[in-house]
């Protein structure tokens, strides 16, 4: 049964592979390009959202900075113009929400500022409730300036308010432009105070966790807010499920409002966000002249949100209570969105697991007995001749080498991948940091060398070898069984994860199980429709019992039946022709010459005619979506190193990814030309050379990420406290403030970053540290780092600096807190403790120039606290669990404010002991970031500010070699701090 396909040669199936290879390859890459903005914008203004975002990323301005009160009346001043314009449009300046929430490791107390917008809907049922919620935070990290996180998320909801205001849709949008996400996602927690909030059922997150690119959907709920990303909505989605396993199970150390609108609300809702160029996010690259892509990178945004938006406030099937299912969702070169419930892939995995074995054997069994039946009729004529199967099966090494060697070529590619790994993490660990596509190449190149060449490997043959076995469309067949078991045997474990951990980044496996058995099943089918083929009465003398192995079992071969039938002798045939055959491979051409055998020719040219589709049906579709999917990993992962990740883990994602490209090709790799592994390895040769031996991992595109902040030990501080435990290693006070202000024990500056460089070639370049005693350790907030730390000195101590309009505190000893009015460098904070009973204690803290302070409880967790001014009781469900919670973060909406806390604890054995710790304010804030905000350098009294002063990290601004760049490592750039006990 032929069909005219192309021939089973090296020559065609190589082709066939390159092909498919650089095709999908070169599809990949060019749709993960950023689109040309159009000239006609449809309603928004790429124009005036890329001027409010020069705006609004002048300067870093984190929650606990002037800089972001600046940003947030820039946008109220927006959004109260957009207002006064259309009157179903209302803005709330919520200067009124507050709360309390908790996790494991800490209590949370916040006044929120966020700014609200709610644009009433066409349909009256949807104007309190079925709304849709978008959602992006104004305030930055104190490092960057914030053009991705979260500038572009901001001016995109600006242009999203005043586009539905124009266009009004069906069901109401709520905006919330929230304040300090990046200090533990507290202003998603203060908008879940405001009434608005239950006006929402869905929401759309803006986010940025990079440096610009195409933004990603990369987690969303369910299958009903997932069609927002039709291509109907979005024409170039971008989206993949892994991600969203990812982010889940922590791969990527971020958080975003997400979680908080999902687990706190309990909506339905998408998560967009930026995720190239890591190594420049929370960083000075964070802005506008450094982001990837720049206005077509915000414009990608701003058309996704738009269409994602439209279709959610006005599409019924986006609300579809239904639908509201865990789903698996991929695009496909960026024109197509897939996206099924993953409960669907779930019960057809279960059924292909059953039902795909069963009908595979019954077609296999068709095939042997449409096989013995030809061998018997064959045996009639050579009665006696050959070696049972039995025999074969114990003493043909060469046949269980062919059914062995599938699973060994696994193991070698494996070996020599971690083989591979060890080298990388040992010479150059930090080189797939910047050239994370040179190591995927590598990966990939030795997985396609050490696979194939294993596989097509064989052994001498035996005396009782049956040469057919050899024949490439053989061995074809063989390991497409293979291979489908072992997909068999992954699509069970896929199926068991899937349904225990939800992990829907596995529809890869089902897509390549289901094309082998398609393949396997062809082939079988191919053997039957091949039987017409078959001479009637056909006899092949033989005198050996090798000779008679080789006549059935070609005989039997679908190939055997088209050959046989060109190559039926007649008188003209040559005598040697049954020579040829006897011995395979060479003839003599009459001149005493050796010359390529009749049948060698006849193999080579290729005779089977279904080898294409069942190409095509194993190997595309496996290799476009891990290709799309190693894409996504390799953009989002490779730098995550410079945030503690687990080396192995990085460049074991790449080698599996590198191993599933070449995996789809194990039954064709016979007819795969040697010389494209002999080029592959020569590429690997020279780029691996380059990539251990010569080549740095970082350079000012791809800079490595190092982690600030300085801590200042107090003494004197906190009021009505005793017996204050004293450190091993207290310095000789720096400097001494007024007569009733502290005094300055200790300064230390700390960097963390990864082992390889923090201590060897980044610290060195501080002067600072220069002739110091540093002392490094791991670290245990940020695991993978290390933190080095030296004195500061007097001249690297920070400077509070002065806030507006500042308040007088009526402590209880009757001192108000004039020196607070001093620009005295030591009056960083004031506390006082006092019991209230054997366990509870009231607390009163006030920072200057801060809005940001903290407690730290060591010999007893806190089970309940109220902040004096704040609602009672916790936001559900983030609730205080059992046993307690070792610290508490306060934060407050204005300069200077006096937190009045109640907190108590358990006394397990009775003999009311009491409440040890720290007490600690942070700031956010320093010079070189303030330059320019209004009010700077004025009368305080008057409503100016002096800002906050680290020369600490001016230094390391100006002194850090080119290729490293600075984060914050907490809310705080730097930490004053005191012992207390209660």
């Amino acid at each position: 049964m032929a069909f005219g396909s192309p021939s089973f040669n090296k020559g065609v199936v190589s082709f066939a592979v390159l092909l498919t290879y650089i095709l999908i390859l070169f599809l990949v890459f060019w749709e993960d390009v950023l689109p040309d903005v159009p000239k006609d914008q449809q309603g928004l203004s790429l124009q005036d959202a890329y001027l409010d975002l020069h705006h609004i990323t002048e300067q870093p301005h984190p929650y606990n900075s002037h800089a972001n009160d600046y940003v947030r009346e820039y946008v109220l001043a927006k959004l109260d113009s957009i207002a006064d314009e259309y009157p179903h449009v209302r803005v709330a300046n919520d200067l009124r929400s507050n709360g309390s929430w908790a996790s494991p490791s800490r209590g949370i107390y916040f006044e929120g500022t966020n700014i609200l917008v709610k644009v009433d809907g066409t349909d009256p049922n949807y104007r309190e409730k079925g709304g849709v919620l978008f959602s992006a935070h104004y305030d930055s990290v104190s490092t960057a300036p914030g053009a991705t996180d979260d500038g572009m998320g901001i001016v995109t909801l600006l242009q999203l308010v005043e586009y539905f205001s124009k266009y009004r849709t069906e069901r109401t949008a709520i905006f919330n432009f929230n304040n300090g996400e990046e200090d533990g996602l507290n202003g998603a927690h203060a908008f879940l105070q405001h009434p608005w909030s239950k006006v929402a059922e869905s929401f759309l997150n803006l986010e940025g966790a990079a440096s610009g690119g195409r933004p990603i959907l990369f987690r969303g709920t369910s299958s009903a807010v997932l069609r927002a990303f039709k291509t109907r909505n979005v024409p170039r989605p971008h989206t993949n499920v892994f991600t969203a396993d990812a982010f889940k199970r922590g791969v990527i150390r971020s958080g975003t409002d997400y979680s908080v609108y999902t687990e706190g609300a309990e909506l339905q809702g998408l998560d967009l966000a930026f995720y190239k160029g890591r190594s420049k996010y929370h960083t000075k690259y964070d802005a506008v002249p450094y982001t990837d892509g720049q206005e077509k990178s915000l414009w990608a945004m701003m058309t996704a949100a738009r269409g994602a938006g439209t279709a959610l406030l006005n599409d019924s099937r986006t609300h579809d209570p239904d639908r509201y299912v865990p789903a698996v969702y991929f695009d496909l070169f960026a024109s197509r969105l897939v996206l099924f419930p993953l409960d669907t892939l779930y019960i057809f995995n279960i059924l292909f697991l059953i039902l795909g074995p069963i009908l595979l054997i019954g077609l296999l069994f068709v095939q042997a007995v449409i096989k013995a039946a030809l061998n018997k009729r064959h045996d009639d004529h050579h009665a006696g001749h050959g070696p049972s199967l039995l025999t074969r099966v114990f003493t043909d090494f060469r046949l269980i080498w062919r059914w062995a060697k599938f699973g060994v070529a696994i193991i070698v590619t494996v070996g020599f991948q971690a083989l591979l790994i060890f080298v990388f993490i040992k010479t150059n660990p930090y080189i797939i940091y910047s050239s994370p596509y040179i190591v995927l190449f590598c990966l990939t190149a030795v997985s396609f060398v050490t696979f194939t060449w294993t596989v097509t490997s064989d052994l001498p043959p035996s005396s009782h070898d049956d040469p057919a076995d050899s024949l490439p469309e053989n061995q074809k067949e063989t390991l497409l069984l293979q291979s489908y078991f072992f997909s068999w045997i992954l699509l069970l474990l896929s199926t068991i994860a899937i349904g225990k951990a939800q992990i829907g980044g596995l529809y890869t496996v089902t897509f390549w199980s289901v094309g082998l058995w398609v393949a396997c099943a062809l082939g079988s089918i191919e053997t039957v429709f091949s039987v017409k083929d078959h001479p009637k009465n056909f006899t092949r003398l033989r005198s050996r019992s090798r000779s008679d192995s080789r006549s059935r079992s070609r005989s039997s071969s679908p190939s055997y039946f088209r050959r046989r039938r060109r190559t039926e002798p007649t008188e003209h045939t040559p005598l040697n022709q049954e020579q040829d055959n006897e011995h395979g491979r060479y003839t003599d051409n009459g001149n005493g010459q050796r010359g390529r055998s009749a049948s060698r020719k006849l193999e080579d040219e290729g005779t089977i005619d279904w080898w294409l589709p069942q190409f095509i049906f194993v190997v595309p579709a496996p290799v476009i979506l891990i290709a799309h999917i190693g894409n996504i990993a390799m953009d989002a992962m490779a730098q995550t190193l410079s945030d503690g990740n687990s080396k192995v883990a990085v460049y074991a994602t790449a080698s599996l990814i590198g191993f599933l490209l070449v995996l789809p090709l194990a039954p064709f790799s016979f007819r795969i030309h040697k010389s494209i592994g002999a080029m592959l390895l020569i590429l690997f040769v020279i780029f691996g050379l380059w990539a251990t031996l010569w080549a740095f991992p970082f350079d000012a595109d791809t800079p490595l990420k190092v982690y600030f902040q300085q801590t200042i030990q107090l003494e004197g501080a906190v009021i009505s406290s005793s017996s204050l435990p004293r450190s091993s290693n207290i310095h000789t006070p720096l400097s001494s403030g007024a007569i009733d202000g502290p005094i300055i024990r200790d300064v230390v500056t700390s960097l963390y970053g990864v082992p390889e460089y923090i201590h060897s070639d980044v610290v060195p370049t501080l002067p600072s540290a220069q002739g110091k005693e540093v002392e490094c350790y791991k670290s245990h907030i940020k695991p993978g780092l290390v933190g080095c730390n030296w004195p500061s000195g007097l001249d690297m101590t920070p400077r509070p600096g002065v806030a507006p309009k500042l308040a007088t505190i009526p402590f209880a000893n009757g001192s108000e807190n004039s020196y607070l009015d001093t620009f005295d460098a030591t009056n960083f904070f004031r506390a006082e403790f006092l019991r209230t009973s054997s366990t509870s204690a009231r607390i009163t803290i006030q920072g200057r120039n801060t809005r940001n302070c903290r407690l730290y409880f060591d010999n007893r967790y806190i089970i309940k606290y109220t902040v004096a001014g704040g609602i009672h009781g916790m936001q559900p469900p983030y609730t205080i669990s059992d046993p307690g919670i070792p610290e508490l973060r306060l934060w407050s909406r204005e300069w200077d404010k006096t937190f009045v806390v109640d907190v108590e604890w358990r006394d397990y054995i009775g003999l009311g002991e009491g409440l040890r710790g720290r007490v600690a304010c942070e700031w956010a804030e320093y010079a070189s970031a303030s330059a320019g905000v209004p009010g700077q350098g004025e009368d305080p009294a008057k409503g100016g500010f002096r800002s906050a002063k680290i020369p600490a990290l001016e230094e390391v601004i100006s002194f850090l070699p080119t290729w490293v760049v600075v984060s914050k490592f907490t809310d705080g750039l730097v930490e004053a701090w005191e012992y207390f006990e209660v």
